[in-house]
This record gives structure tokens, C-alpha cells and sequence, in this order.
């Protein structure tokens, strides 16, 4: 039987009735994101870690940052960013505008 979904954060029901696509995903520990940019989204750490680094520019990469359980990290539209996963694995909720998605080739 498969495990139940965490309760999500007030933030994210908010988003869901503003019509954002709103998802928990599991990634395996090491899993890896190059560098890519997309829509605005916004993740949400339930369980395991993560480190991310987002680029103030075309090209440079800022420092790795680490999204703490309970905590929400913004991927602004348009940034450059990266990300590996703990090696504890990473569970998340993940929201971002579909509307805004209409407009990126992922």
C-alpha cells in the first residue's frame, strides 16, 4: 500500500486554488539537476535534503544553498539553477504556474 502524502503547507493550497500545478515528488539520494531554468516554482522540503545554487546571471553560479525541512525555496522565472539530492534521497512538494509553463520549452 502506498504511503500517504504529507498535509501541505497552507501556501501551496493557496497557490493550487490560484490554478498552480501542485505535485510531491521523491528523488533518490545523488540524484542530480544540471544547470536549467524554467517557470517561477516553488519547493518545499518535507523530508531528506537538497543542495541548490541559483545564477545572479547568464553564467555565474552563486553559492550551494541547502533547503532545511519545512522550509520553501523559490526558483524565480528565468534563473539559472542546479540542485543535488542528500543521500538521504529529497521529498518535496513542488508548485509552478501552468500558464507561465506555456511559455518554456523544458
Amino acid at each position: 500500500m502506498p504511503e500517504p502524502e504529507p498535509k501541505l503547507p497552507a501556501e501551496f493550497e493557496e497557490l493550487k486554488t490560484k490554478g498552480w500545478d501542485v505535485e510531491f515528488v521523491k528523488d533518490p539520494a545523488g540524484e542530480v539537476y544540471s544547470p536549467h531554468k524554467h517557470e517561477e516554482t516553488k519547493l518545499h522540503t518535507i523530508s531528506g535534503d537538497v543542495q541548490i545554487r541559483v545564477s545572479d546571471s547568464d553564467s555565474i553560479m552563486g553559492d550551494w544553498q541547502s533547503v532545511p525541512v519545512g522550509q520553501t525555496f523559490t526558483v524565480l522565472e528565468g534563473q539559472i539553477h542546479e540542485a543535488i539530492v542528500g543521500d538521504e534521497g529529497w521529498s518535496y512538494w513542488a508548485a509552478s504556474d501552468p500558464e507561465a509553463a506555456k511559455s518554456w520549452n523544458h
